[in-house]
């Protein structure tokens, strides 16, 4: 071998050894965030293929194997995840990820997908969390998520001619209140909707 390709080789393998010490404890922190998230028989693995070519990030191949239920066996996310499960597993993620990295911003556009009652209230508490260390945007739907948020953006969308155009409308404390009563009740919510907002 070359000495070039010693040390590659060489370095490829340390890379293989750090992944390798690191995987335990990251399906661990990601299996406690799914049962927060209200999938306490959720099973998370990440697994590592040794190869014998080297690409930019090593001689490993991951991936990434998921089962939601207990009996279920694992297999790769992609095709057992259901969209609810995998917005949750990619919420884990991230939160993760965020905290290691230090990202001054994150966006999640609807993170909240195939998700309703104390999982939403959880993900709001998850995002409120990472928004101590960093700027979180949240596009939702849900008024759970919506009412954790520092601010509130409206998004707007106007067709005219042949265009579309989108607008975003930051709201008051009024307004914001509306909104969440809306997201809540409809269009025309309750007196009891818009005490709960």
């Amino acid at each position: 071998l070359s000495l070039t390709e010693s040390n590659l080789r060489d370095a490829s393998a340390r890379l293989s050894a750090l992944r390798k010490a690191a995987v335990s404890d990251i399906e661990a922190q990601i299996s406690q965030m799914l049962i927060r998230l209200g999938m306490p028989s959720a099973r998370f693995a990440i697994v590592i293929e040794h190869t014998d070519s080297i690409q930019f990030n090593g001689s490993d191949r991951l991936s990434f194997q998921f089962s939601a239920n207990k009996g279920m066996p694992m297999a790769d996310i992609a095709s057992v995840a259901s969209g609810g499960e995998l917005s949750r597993l990619m919420l884990a993620v991230k939160s993760l990820v965020s905290r290691k990295s230090l990202l001054p911003t994150i966006i999640f556009d609807e993170i909240d997908t195939g998700i309703s009652g104390e999982t939403a209230s959880q993900t709001a508490r998850i995002l409120e969390t990472m928004a101590r260390d960093m700027q979180v945007m949240a596009i939702t739907h849900l008024p759970q998520l919506a009412a954790c948020g520092s601010h509130h953006l409206k998004v707007i969308k106007e067709e005219n001619d042949n265009t579309t155009h989108t607008r975003l409308i930051r709201l008051d404390y009024e307004e914001r209140m509306a909104e969440v009563a809306r997201m809540l009740g409809g269009d025309h919510p309750s007196e009891a909707m818009k005490r709960t907002a």
